[in-house]
């Protein structure tokens, strides 16, 4: 193979300037390089047409471009130009998980279960769709500046490092713990890796994260056993698939992560794409060369967020700010007008066995998700349990997603999807205000008897959303804030906010659609 000289300045296919270079290993070269027809920034894998791998390359890149996952970096263009095999992906400004590791130390465990749980879903749902990962470590998630959690070099890292494996499910599931140990922990199995000092084996196992940091919950700690040892403790089974390490993750509680705004350790964002560097030991991931992934002297100082805004929300959310402290305004107004009039027509005094009417907010207790039957292989027959929290949390800011959907109308693929609102007691319910991210939703509002005990179709209990009686019947709307009203006042504990037809996100490239919902206000 001939060497190929590639030097600063250089345009590759017309429009890609290639402004540093931050890899050459092996005759493949990662640049941070300048998109001159969109202006922006991208990374850029360059490789000899020559080279053993460059076709493997390209074919890895094809196949993760095909954008299912938003959580993955995007590729972005793959081709050929003269002696030259490139592949152009997304850079964002971020950090990576080693530097947040290597810098402040192990995450808190319901950070760390929370990472995890999104790293894990988004690895699960790449394989479903044929395509592993071989390489996942800390330097392959990222902390994106705006709170998203993104995974670098799906499919294509492997690639350039020709790495492969007779058991993808296994090795990307054997990583997913490998990942976990390192965020609650700060140090990395086995071997120094990643800037993190290594934990040796014990007879040939290795230590759980509890006998390396205090106060790591056990659940968590026999996860991280069942992925890394071959036989786990306890007799327990061994997790052999993301499927797995997901099924896992959802059955422990809930974690209830940091609110928005505290940076995760003290260093500005950083580029990052995917990065380059020799193999590591055989069932552990490569560990890449200390001068990959984070690289910030051409990017603004700042701080990089976690557990924040929702993806899709950055666009429009202080426009969806002004539309809701409006609306927010005029509806105390009505709802205070509505109790006066409610309070003269009803007369006769109080009967003691109904819910005296309150004006204003109602408490939510709980709010669940509510999918009970399944439509969507990847799904588990739940749309994004562990942000429903951001529902209720006073923040319109955070947003709960439910999974996306290539037909955005639902039936006759599956009836709907939705949440349900657990009031704690029985309440007199005057309406509903619903704030989105989205416009063109259709929505309804159904609720349960009185005398409901339970939701059906919930906690695998059998039941679906025709369980539940409709008081707000079925209508589009236009707004992303918007509120369903009964006609007259509805005595339940249990609501049930319904979707039949659900937004097209423009941020998607395949104009899937999702629900993405900021806020639920339940108005007595």
């Amino acid at each position: 193979m001939e060497p190929v000289t590639v030097e600063v300045g250089r345009r590759i296919a017309r429009r890609y300037r290639l402004d540093e270079r931050l890899v050459d290993t092996d005759g493949v070269q990662t640049w941070r390089a300048f998109d001159e027809v969109l202006a922006r920034p991208v990374g850029v894998h360059v490789i000899p047409g020559s080279h053993p791998r460059a076709q493997a390359v390209v074919a890895a890149a094809q196949a993760a471009s095909r954008g299912f996952d938003e959580r993955f970096l995007r590729v972005l263009d793959a081709a050929e130009d003269g002696e030259l095999i490139y592949v152009t992906q997304e850079w964002i400004i971020g950090r990576s998980l080693r530097t947040v590791l290597a810098e402040a130390g192990p995450l808190e465990p319901p950070q760390a279960q929370a990472l995890i749980t999104e790293v894990a879903e988004a690895i699960a749902d790449a394989h479903l769709a044929g395509l592993s990962h071989l390489v996942l470590s800390p330097e392959s998630v990222i902390f994106g500046r705006g709170g998203e959690v993104k995974i670098a070099g799906l499919s294509v890292e492997a690639a350039l490092h020709g790495v492969s494996s007779a058991d993808p499910a296994a090795t990307d599931a054997m990583a997913l713990g490998a990942v976990l140990f390192a965020a609650l922990t700060a140090r990395w199995p086995d071997h120094d890796g990643y800037g993190l000092s290594g934990v040796p084996r014990d007879g040939g196992r290795l230590p759980s994260p509890r006998q390396v940091r205090a106060g790591v919950p056990a659940p968590l700690d026999e996860i991280v056993d069942r992925s890394l040892n071959e036989q786990p403790r306890h007799h327990m089974v061994t997790l052999t698939s993301p499927a797995a390490f997901v099924s896992a993750l959802r059955s422990l509680p809930k974690p209830m992560v940091r609110r928005p705004g505290a940076a995760i350790g003290s260093m500005g964002p950083a580029g990052a794409m995917g990065s380059m560097g020799p193999p590591g030991p055989v069932g552990l991931p490569a560990q890449h060369t200390s001068d990959t992934q984070v690289h910030s002297r051409y990017l603004e100082p700042g701080e990089a967020d976690w557990a924040g805004p929702s993806r899709g929300m950055r666009a429009v959310r202080t426009l969806v700010t002004f539309v809701i402290v409006g609306g927010l305004l005029l509806l105390g107004v009505l709802l205070a007008m509505t109790a006066i009039d409610r309070n003269g027509q009803r007369g006769g005094g109080d009967d003691p066995t109904t819910p005296a009417a309150t004006a204003g907010p109602l408490t939510v207790a709980e709010a669940h998700d509510y999918d009970p039957e399944d439509g969507c292989i990847s799904c588990d027959a739940e749309e994004r349990p562990e942000l429903i929290p951001r529902l209720i949390d006073g923040d319109p800011e955070t947003a709960w997603s439910s999974f996306y959907y290539n037909d955005p109308t639902l039936p006759p693929f599956k009836p709907g999807i939705g949440f349900v609102l657990d009031l704690g007691s029985v309440q007199q319910v005057g309406s509903v205000t619903v704030t989105m991210v989205l416009p063109g939703v259709t929505a309804e509002l159904r609720a349960l008897p009185a005398d409901a005990s339970s939701v059906p179709g919930l906690d695998g209990a059998a039941g679906n959303a025709d369980d539940f009686t409709a008081v707000v019947g079925p209508s589009e709307q236009a707004d992303p804030s918007f509120t369903l009203t009964p006609e007259s006042p509805v005595e339940t504990r249990y609501l049930l906010v319904w979707y039949t037809k659900l937004p097209v996100d423009p941020d998607d490239d395949r104009d899937r659609g999702r629900a993405l919902v900021g806020e639920v206000t339940v108005n007595g």
